[in-house]
């Protein structure tokens, strides 16, 4: 069943084994086609594969039916705002995405300010993309995710430079 298709595709992304895991993702899709968390699971392993075309469709459907999924919208946000390739980069959609979901959020989850961040920097917006990945910090830092704090503070060094992020990672 379904279930445990999702099951194994998670199992391989854990061991590393993407391709695999996507195999079990799509097969889990066949039969549960309006399930948003397969769909999550399928749009993360295909960006983690490098295929960001393919994750944007699968993020984009799960919004479509749940406009407050915020994993979904954090990662087609940071997709749209990162990208290295400017075809895949929307900026305009990645600061709508980005904003919708920290309002939500009460501007209080260290990932999604950091993608806000990254999609003001992409836009040349960077006093408030440094203002916002040092308030994320702050946050992340004082909830002991020594992780987070160096990642966005490495982006607010970025931003200070005038840089955005290009990258081709997941979602936070």
């Amino acid at each position: 069943d379904a279930s445990t298709m999702i099951l194994l595709g998670q199992s391989y992304m854990k061991t590393g084994q993407v391709p695999s895991a996507i195999e079990w993702f799509r097969k889990a899709l066949e039969q549960e086609s309006d399930s948003p968390e397969i769909r999550l699971n399928l749009g993360i392993a295909l960006q983690l594969q490098g295929n960001p075309l393919e994750a944007i469709q699968q993020y984009e459907q799960i919004l479509a039916t749940a406009p407050q999924a915020n994993e979904a919208a954090n990662n087609l946000a940071w997709l749209y705002a990162t990208h290295n390739d400017a075809s895949v980069r929307n900026s305009t959609r990645a600061l709508n995405l980005a904003r919708d979901l920290c309002d939500r959020t009460n501007n209080a989850i260290p990932p999604y300010l950091g993608t806000l961040a990254a999609a003001l920097a992409q836009s040349d917006e960077f006093d408030e993309a440094i203002r916002l990945a040092e308030t994320a910090a702050g946050i992340a830092r004082g909830r002991g995710d020594n992780e987070m704090t160096k990642s966005l503070e490495e982006r607010a060094i970025l931003y200070r430079q005038g840089k955005p992020v290009w990258l081709h990672s997941k979602g936070e």
